[in-house]
């Protein structure tokens, strides 16, 4: 029973981790970059570009990976729990030590 467990959230990853590879993978935020480069230099092509023009499109664009950062927390408890109970059906003893 536990075991089966630990397959199905195995399986349950795996297909996760393929989602989030397929979606880093389209997430290009290279004409975004551009645009606001574009719009820096508009005026003036001598403006100096500093990492800090792009900090709030960073910070936009990587809070649609919250809710996968949450998952992988939730999953980390999960999985914790799942490997106590496997330790204490292995040896119940366990339970007096905690």
């Amino acid at each position: 029973m536990l075991l089966e467990e630990v397959d199905q959230m195995i399986k349950a990853r795996r297909i996760k981790l393929e989602e989030i590879k397929r979606i880093a993978d389209e997430d290009d935020i290279g004409p975004s970059l551009v645009a606001i480069t574009n719009k820096l230099t508009a005026t003036s092509s001598a403006v100096k570009i500093e990492p800090a023009h792009f900090e709030a499109l960073f910070q936009e664009q990587l809070k649609k990976y919250d809710g996968y950062k949450r998952l992988v927390k939730e999953e980390t408890a999960t999985q914790e729990d799942l490997l106590m109970a496997i330790q204490v059906s292995e040896n119940p003893a366990m339970l007096y030590v905690m």
